[in-house]
């Protein structure tokens, strides 16, 4: 267990800024001034149309009404607490739980866990405490419960669960990881600014989330936690120490030869079986891959033996110590240290229930959440992005 408390670098003067990019391929999309996010009608939006005009391009968009026509994300409106429980509760397996303290006005994002069951997080969300954070940060495998019971391999929406490739997705894009986000919050909360190293297909099914992005090619302005290699012609930002390669992800995922498809058990006799699930075989493919955008160190050995880690290990606590390089260490209560930032061009966004927003690897977004009284429920599909089209 982590006993001590996760590492924020602040300090931006010349002589610390470790981050700026020596090589920045970006080829994309960029952020001009007085830019508007796309918008476009789920109904009028085919695979050819996303992968033409926004995936290869880097393109962010937003997808509305996927919850209308024959749209197979229609899925997420079924999603009431009731059927939450159903598919995901009822058990004893437990799953990790970001947590916080809302009387000090803790931010997530923090690295602390505690494991409980679905029900017990249920519990604590529908009394509308905002100390719980269901999010990828806490899963311990990839395509892994809660996310995979509200999978089938191919579905279209109509009985609450959601495909593994929704119509939309080109078949370029190779599924790396699903996920099931969930939280209370009685005032705007915020992610903190970061990428993910995934094109992401992000689906609100109840809340409203205001975004602000920057594109890749403002990378060397965003004070990455993380010292900075290159950037890749398609977005994708590798780090000093871990290997990446320009067509996704960690190489050990890229060179495993495994997909997220055609692995899936599809049971139609048992709707307590229905969900997505791997054979035990296909693990080694994606063994060295994180699959999460804030990926969590669980090599715990330097802790374990200390008093305040038993006393961690005692009340379930798990805390990391450091932000994932992926994070910006910007405080925008303080740009007078971080010049660079102050020349990155933004775009502002709110994406509501029943819309699905677009978003490619590397692009750093700051994520701010409005419950609307209901909670916010989301899923997102994690693809490996592919090299940019020439």
């Amino acid at each position: 267990m982590r006993n001590a408390k996760r590492k924020r670098t602040r300090d931006a003067s010349p002589s610390m800024v470790k981050t700026r990019a020596k090589v920045n391929r970006y080829a994309g999309y960029t952020v001009a001034p007085g830019a508007v996010i796309d918008r476009v009608r789920a109904a009028e939006c085919t695979s050819d149309t996303l992968d033409l005009k926004y995936v290869s391009k880097r393109r962010p968009v937003i997808i509305t009404d996927v919850f209308a026509g024959d749209s197979d994300l229609k899925a997420c409106a079924q999603w009431t607490n009731g059927f939450l429980r159903r598919r995901c509760g009822g058990d004893d397996a437990t799953t990790r739980v970001e947590t916080r303290d809302v009387e000090a006005r803790e931010a997530f994002g923090r690295g602390k866990y505690r494991a409980m069951t679905f029900d017990a997080f249920m519990d604590k969300f529908e009394r509308g405490d905002g100390g719980w954070y269901l999010s990828a940060g806490g899963k311990r495998s990839m395509f892994g419960a809660p996310a995979s019971k509200l999978v089938r391999e191919e579905s279209d929406g109509s009985d609450g669960l959601l495909p593994l490739r929704p119509r939309i997705i080109p078949r370029s894009l190779v599924p790396a990881d699903i996920n099931l986000w969930m939280g209370r919050n009685d005032r705007p909360t915020s992610s903190g600014l970061h990428h993910d190293y995934h094109d992401n297909l992000y689906v609100l099914a109840r809340g409203s989330k205001r975004f602000k992005v920057f594109s890749p090619l403002d990378t060397e302005r965003m004070y990455t936690s993380g010292k900075i290699r290159v950037v890749h012609e398609n977005g994708l930002i590798d780090y000093e120490g871990a290997q990446i390669t320009g067509h996704g992800g960690d190489v050990g995922a890229c060179t495993g030869g495994g997909s997220a498809e055609g692995n899936g058990d599809d049971d139609d006799d048992s709707d307590e079986e229905e969900e997505f699930s791997f054979d035990d075989d296909d693990d080694d493919d994606f063994a060295d891959f994180d699959g999460v955008d804030d990926y969590d160190e669980m090599n715990e050995s330097d802790d374990a033996d200390s008093e305040s880690g038993r006393e961690e290990a005692a009340s379930g606590l798990d805390e990391d110590k450091e932000d994932p390089p992926s994070f910006s260490r910007v405080d925008y209560d303080d740009l007078d240290r971080f010049p660079l930032f102050k020349g990155a061009k933004s775009m502002e966004f709110t994406v509501n229930a029943g819309e699905a927003l677009f978003l490619p690897a590397g692009w750093f977004h700051d994520v701010s959440s409005d419950d609307m009284g209901a909670g916010h429920v989301a899923f997102n599909y994690w693809f490996h992005p592919r090299p940019i089209s020439n």
